[in-house]
């Protein structure tokens, strides 16, 4: 079993210095807080500055170091040297703070998982939903224009049977061959490509332009 805690450089990758723990990569460095101090500037130096104020503010080292735990998420993030304290006699605190941290950034990061996961559901019923209201939307639009196109073949053969008895009161017969047996045969063939109950006969209307000629032939 391996340790809490483990030293992790990264140095050579993002120039980070590290800590696994609890297998969290805690990141952590050691910097020395400076002194600031006010100079005035020389002669010289305003006269070459002279857009530049009389004083100007100086950083200077303090001896004092600061141990700081630079992961987003804990409560407390650097130790400092001070009058009753070095940072040496602060590492209990420090590793108790870096483990609390490794707790709350797991914690943070197994809810924002379930969030995504969450979120991601939430986004596929949606899209399932729009899809079954599309399918749903298309079946009652196919239902309607087939009743719609049944009624109409309904008047296309009542009509034909109109024109084929007014043509027998006035010819006697329909002679076979004739024009208006060719029309009669036509104009069924037109009610049965509107009837969705009835096996659409072929038409040159189904066809794509360049099938056209193969259609004629």
């Amino acid at each position: 079993m391996g340790s809490i805690i483990e030293y992790v450089n990264e140095y050579h990758t993002s120039f980070k210095t590290c800590l696994s723990v609890l297998g969290e990569t805690i990141e952590f460095g050691i910097r020395e807080l400076t002194k600031q101090t006010m100079r005035e500037l020389s002669r010289t130096e305003r006269k070459e500055r002279p857009w530049a104020d009389q004083f100007e503010r100086v950083s200077n080292p303090s001896g004092r170091l600061t141990l700081e735990i630079k992961t987003w998420g804990c409560s407390r993030r650097s130790w400092s040297d001070g009058k009753k304290q070095r940072i040496e006699g602060c590492l209990n605190a420090f590793i108790i703070e870096c483990i609390n941290t490794a707790v709350a950034k797991r914690t943070r990061d197994l809810k924002w998982a379930e969030d995504e996961r969450i979120r991601q559901e939430e986004e596929l019923r949606r899209e399932k939903i729009a899809r079954l209201r599309r399918e749903e939307e298309e079946r009652v639009q196919a239902l309607m224009q087939n009743a719609a196109n049944w009624q109409k073949s309904k008047q296309v053969r009542e009509y034909i049977e109109a024109v084929k008895k007014e043509a027998i009161r006035e010819n006697g017969e329909i002679v076979q061959g004739s024009e208006m047996d060719r029309w009669l045969k036509w104009a069924n063939d037109q009610a049965d490509r509107l009837d969705p109950l009835t096996e659409s006969p072929p038409s040159i209307l189904d066809e794509d332009e360049e099938d056209e000629d193969d259609f004629l032939y």
